[in-house]
Order: structure tokens, then C-alpha cells, then sequence
């Protein structure tokens, strides 16, 4: 999952975050039901994603100053794209996890 988070946020950016967010919510769906799964409650789900959303953003950065990339706003809307992107899926999650405690899905 991973590398699908991976692959949504490239192209979020490629899209210059045009996207219609459908791929994020999704994921936030898919992150549920695994957490759920897995036995985590919604505060646990919600750390795990956040853990890895900091390495995803890290490795992320990494790439751009590899990439020597000097143009403010190119970081500016990288960094709009990615918010926006994850925000969508975290806010997913936690609605998911509240229709399962309401006994929903």
C-alpha cells in the first residue's frame, strides 16, 4: 500500500493537483479497513498513517533536493499537492472508523 500511496501522490503532482481525490479516499478507505482488521482502534490507525506520511514527505524532499530543484513556488505546490492529497486520506480514515463504530460497514 505503500507504493500506491506512492504512486497517487506522484500523480497528484504530475496533475498539479488537479485530481479529483477519488485515488486518496480510497486509500483512506482501504487504511481503515485494514487498521480495523488489524485491531487498531481509530487513534492508533491515525499515528500509523502519520508515521508514514513523514517518511513518504522525507523521501519525497529527498528527491527534490536531489533533483537540485531551486524554483520556490515548484516546492510551494509540491508541498500543497502532497497536503492536500494526504489530508484526503486521513480525513477518510477517520470518517471510515466512525461509520464502524456506529456499526455501519
Amino acid at each position: 500500500s505503500g507504493r500506491i500511496l506512492l504512486q497517487g501522490i506522484i500523480n497528484a503532482i504530475a496533475s498539479h493537483g488537479q485530481s479529483d481525490f477519488s485515488e486518496a479516499e480510497a486509500l483512506g478507505y482501504d487504511y481503515a479497513s485494514r487498521g480495523r482488521r488489524s485491531g487498531l482502534n481509530n487513534l492508533e490507525a491515525m499515528h500509523a498513517f502519520l508515521f508514514f506520511r513523514k517518511a513518504l514527505v522525507d523521501a519525497l524532499l529527498i528527491a527534490f533536493e536531489s533533483a537540485a530543484i531551486r524554483n520556490p513556488k515548484a516546492w510551494g505546490d509540491m508541498f500543497r499537492i502532497i497536503n492536500t492529497f494526504t489530508d484526503h486520506i486521513l480525513v477518510k480514515l477517520m470518517e471510515t472508523y466512525s461509520i464502524f463504530q456506529r456499526g455501519g460497514l
